[in-house]
């Protein structure tokens, strides 16, 4: 069932299910200039557990990727809002950035 967002702009449905298939198959060059030409695509969440393409990069450890769309996200007026999203489990992409560098120095601590 599409969302209130989804029911006010169709024009977003499309927009999501293309920035899913290229964050899936990994073509993030291409999320990358969504990013930069459609302020609309920094709010699309992706999946059914709420992520955006940010939350996608970040747990993909593109971190090239995540400085890119952090970029163009703070180039526009709301993009501390945008930074600020939660997925459905109350996680922003920072909150995932933070676990996995934890995670990893778990791992280190571990060897």
């Amino acid at each position: 069932m599409p969302s209130t967002i989804d029911q006010l702009n169709p024009d977003i449905e499309s927009i999501k299910k293309n920035l899913f298939k290229l964050a899936k198959k990994g073509e993030w060059c291409s999320v990358v200039e969504i990013y930069r030409t459609n302020l609309t695509a920094h709010k699309v969440k992706l999946t059914r557990s709420g992520d955006t393409a940010l939350h996608i990069a970040v747990s993909d450890s593109r971190d090239d990727i995540d400085q890119e769309l952090v970029k163009c996200i703070s180039a526009q007026t709301k993009g501390k809002e945008v930074l600020e999203i939660e997925n459905g489990q109350g996680n922003t992409p920072l909150h995932i950035a933070a676990s996995m560098i934890q995670w990893g120095v778990w791992l280190c601590e571990s060897a």
